[in-house]
């Protein structure tokens, strides 16, 4: 069973934005209360997950207390909601998409026009209701075409959309409303991502019996999908996880295509697709028990994949002229024999010939026949030209079609354009079935892609140009460009390219080569491209590591962004290789010299050195000795008596004096005590001399105790491995 994912599927911008917001405002306020006013997004493990980092999620502003973080979520919120949090003194974090605040601006635009706002939408969708406080009290919704013939209407209406709706719904309640006799202004609000994603799982849906569409139920995008999946004649199942899949769905199905909404995270879809082969793999087993069956199988599938279908005369018919033609143009006998036909020429068959003379508007053709055939310049090619010598020259070879054995000069009438049509056709669906790619000549920049030369028209839209978005394609007009078959229908002459899938294949492939070539513990140039809060990815040359912000320096790092920028060059040591998975780890500080090897000759027990304090925890405070250097001061080191909380002691950035316990530069590891570095007071006396000793000199020191001496065995073994 072959699986396909879409290339569109998962998080969108504003769903990632959102998320990624509310990661960093949880991690930068771990004491504050931060609430979000219903779900951030419409995915329940994406928000578990936040909900573990501390996130509140309620359902009412009046469960929101003064003082808290309020995240606004991707759906966006009333206008008069956010208002009333804000005089109450609760601080706004906006995770509202971008495309559904653009939506909010043309409603409110379109109110103070005096316009009466229509919202074409799904009533009760929390991006709906927030978009109705945008629009004012008159603002009425409707979910279809029907719904708005219905309504009692203003003389002026504007209209705004959801951003998940599918334009064509939008465009036929904006025409119902015209029908109605009012005057519409329409606002394009429908996102353009989530277009592109649903023209993407149509086409998908056209291609694979079954579809599975992952996301959340209470998702508006992702159900659209599965309608959309479901249109299109596919076997659609809309599952929020894994568990939910079933085997019997895909028994006797040679393939499955998988997309996702907007709000769904890879590794829901992984979790997905790794399910599905696991059915596979045991749909299998049988097979491999039956040896001779599957030999069969197997048999008849070659035999299906075999082009000879298309290739050899069926059985009792005779072998097409235009095919004898072919097979016999390249052979001198082949030529004698076309000539001896030629005498009496026949519509439709196929003659090779050379053009002897080319005129502005049709180019004369020698065909062996009793004078010269002409090609009109429409039959020179389907491209717009004004001149036929922008298609031939004199001294061409070039095959032809005949259309008239004789117009009323005489002249064999002939089509070139017919035959490379014809060669096109045959190659173009070769192609999409093998997945080879052909190479397609810009001919024209036009609304929604480009149009190109493939032998016939074919058309790349936009979204297929680049592995990117391209606003501007003018260009890539005059440019050959390799490209991938996606839809080839010769009846309604429809041919749909693909750069970005050729362009993502070549990607895969160097990365592949660029992965067979890393060797684990080699130090490689490479370039930082992206910098997020765990890490950076680092551009190897055809693949993309990943450098953790632990391995960045050895000192402690909490954000990428303090030591590195982007297109920033450096030099990183290969740490670990995964082929499978294509994932690359990083190391940036293994390049730079470990200061915990010089550590033990350094610093030893007894040692009083100035330090700064870099971190305050419940069980004591962190101190920098060096960089990179870090020692724990227990809490029962920070001062002379007991201490309840560290903070009351020490501050973050506080310069003191440390005394050295216990180093352990295996273990990356020093005890340190602030208490025992102080200046003695005043009223601590000297040790008494015992067994004729002679008195210690200087100022007078406490006597050591046990938890002086081995207290570093037993508060070490404590200490959480994450805090070296």
């Amino acid at each position: 069973m072959r699986i396909e994912v879409a290339k569109r599927a998962g998080f969108c911008f504003g769903v990632r934005r959102a998320i990624d917001l509310a990661v960093r405002t949880l991690a930068e306020n771990p004491q504050a209360s931060v609430v979000s006013l219903g779900d951030l997004i419409h995915n329940p493990q994406t928000v578990d997950h936040l909900i573990g980092m501390g996130l509140r999620v309620v359902e009412s502003l009046d469960e929101v207390p003064a003082g808290a973080m309020l995240i606004v979520r991707s759906h966006g919120l009333d206008p008069r909601l956010i208002q009333a949090a804000e005089q109450r003194g609760i601080q706004i974090v906006d995770a509202t998409c971008p495309d559904v605040r653009k939506a909010h601006q043309a409603a409110e635009k379109l109110r103070a026009a005096g316009c009466q706002v229509v919202i074409v939408g799904d009533r009760g969708h929390p991006e709906v209701e927030a978009l109705l406080g945008a629009a004012g009290p008159e603002a009425v919704v409707v979910d279809r075409p029907e719904a708005a013939s219905a309504l009692a209407l203003k003389d002026k209406v504007g209209v705004v959309a959801q951003t998940t709706q599918p334009p064509a719904k939008v465009e036929a309640c904006i025409l119902e409303l015209q029908r109605r006799g009012a005057e519409v202004r329409a606002a394009k609000t429908t996102c353009g991502a989530t277009e592109r994603r649903q023209e993407e799982a149509a086409a998908m849906a056209k291609r694979h019996p079954v579809m599975v569409v992952v996301g959340g139920r209470k998702s508006a995008n992702t159900t659209k999908l599965a309608e959309l999946c479901r249109a299109a004649g596919a076997r659609t199942y809309h599952v929020e996880r894994a568990s939910e899949l079933r085997p019997e769905w895909f028994v006797g199905i040679e393939s499955v295509g998988v997309t996702a909404g907007a709000s769904t995270p890879d590794w829901v879809i992984e979790e997905v697709v790794d399910k599905m082969a696991e059915f596979e793999e045991k749909q299998q087993e049988p097979e491999q028990e039956a040896p001779a069956a599957a030999a069969a199988t197997e048999e008849t599938r070659t035999a299906e994949e075999e082009p000879s279908a298309a290739d050899a005369p069926i059985a009792g018919e005779e072998p097409k002229a235009d095919e004898e033609a072919r097979t016999a143009e390249n052979t001198d006998e082949g030529r004698a024999q076309m000539e001896a036909a030629l005498e009496g020429l026949k519509r439709h068959t196929r003659v090779v010939g050379r053009v002897t003379k080319v005129e502005q508007d049709k180019a004369y053709v020698d065909i062996g026949a009793k004078s010269d055939g002409v090609v009109p310049l429409r039959e020179l090619t389907f491209r717009p030209v004004t001149s036929a010598a922008e298609v031939v020259s004199e001294g061409d070879e070039i095959e032809v079609m005949v259309l008239r054995p004789e117009n009323e000069q005489g002249e064999a009438v002939l089509s070139k354009r017919r035959v490379d049509e014809e060669r096109a056709w045959t190659a173009l669906a070769e192609a999409k079935e093998s997945g080879e790619p052909v190479e397609a000549l810009v001919i024209e920049r036009v609304k929604g892609g480009l149009v190109v030369d493939v032998g016939v028209r074919g058309f790349i839209p936009g979204s297929q140009v680049a592995r990117e978005f391209i606003e501007d394609l003018s260009p890539f007009v005059g440019q050959r460009l390799s490209v991938k078959v996606l839809e080839v229908d010769r009846a309604k002459r429809n041919v749909i390219l693909s750069r970005r899938l050729f362009l993502e294949e070549e990607a895969k492939r160097a990365k592949t080569e660029a992965l067979q070539r890393l060797e684990v513990g080699a130090v490689v140039p490479g370039v930082v491209r992206r910098l997020t809060n765990f890490g950076a990815f680092v551009d190897l040359g055809g693949v993309e590591g990943l450098l953790h912000v632990s391995e960045i320096a050895w000192d402690r790092v909490r954000h990428p962004s303090e030591a590195l920028s982007e297109g920033q060059e450096i030099k990183v040591k290969i740490l670990k290789v995964d082929p499978a998975s294509g994932r690359v780890s990083l190391g940036l500080k293994q390049t730079l010299p470990d200061p915990w090897l010089a550590a033990a000759g350094k610093y030893s027990p007894g040692q009083v050195v100035p330090g700064e304090v870099v971190r305050v925890v419940d069980f004591g405070a962190f101190v920098r000795l060096e960089e990179g250097i870090e020692g724990l001061v227990h809490v029962s080191q920070l001062a002379p008596g007991r201490v309840e909380k560290p903070s009351d002691v020490v501050k973050p950035g506080q310069k003191v004096d440390v005394k050295v316990l216990h180093v352990d530069p295996e273990r990356k590891r020093i005890s340190l005590s602030i208490k025992q570095a102080l200046p003695p007071s005043p009223r601590e006396r000297r040790p008494k001399e015992r067994g004729g000793a002679e008195a210690v000199t200087g100022e007078d020191v406490p006597a050591p105790t046990l938890g002086d001496v081995f207290g570093h065995m037993f508060k070490e073994s404590g200490e959480p491995e994450t805090e070296k």
